[in-house]
């Protein structure tokens, strides 16, 4: 029976179809992380670019000091040793049963990974974010607000798919 004030259009049938096909294909893990592995690897090769580039989401880094090009000998923020590039990484994850996918440079890597991980996701904490002594270069923020729409348009298209549809949603 419909809601008082909802009117049933010549659409209602099919819009019921498709929100029943999606609620079925959202309710499939395996899916879902197929969806969100296909964004993480989108945004990790976005954040390697911007970091390689100094414009994550197109927004230039802050210059380093004269001191810290002294030390390190080079001018590009955020690379030293390539370590933080080398450890952007894609991680399927799970809260609870709702899958999840970690994009970024982790603290620990995964059971088995025998690349060292000491430091890194520490030392691109407070590249992201600062600290009392450091402003934040952000790497990730950028790229994020950068692509949403993109990201969008991969999860719609990624489900699309999953569900059989050839083309755009009919929505």
């Amino acid at each position: 029976m419909a809601q008082a004030g909802i009117k049933r259009g010549p659409n209602f049938r099919r819009l019921r179809k498709v929100l029943n096909q999606i609620e079925r294909t959202m309710s499939q893990p395996e899916a879902i992380e197929g969806i969100l592995s296909n964004i993480g690897l989108f945004l990790a090769g976005r954040v390697i670019r911007g970091i390689l580039t100094g414009r994550p989401g197109g927004q230039r880094l802050r210059p380093n000091r004269p001191a810290t090009i002294a030390k390190k000998g080079s001018s590009k923020p955020l690379i030293d040793t390539a370590n933080l590039v080398g450890k952007i990484l894609v991680i399927p994850r799970k809260r609870g049963r709702v899958p999840a996918v970690f994009v970024g440079a982790p603290g620990r890597l995964p059971s088995g990974d025998r690349r060292s991980g000491k430091n890194i996701g520490r030392i691109a904490n407070y590249a992201e974010f600062g600290t009392t002594t450091l402003l934040p270069r952000q790497f990730l923020k950028p790229v994020l607000d950068k692509n949403i729409g993109t990201i969008r348009a991969i999860f719609i298209g990624d489900l699309g798919r999953k569900m059989g549809v050839i083309g755009p949603l009919p929505f």
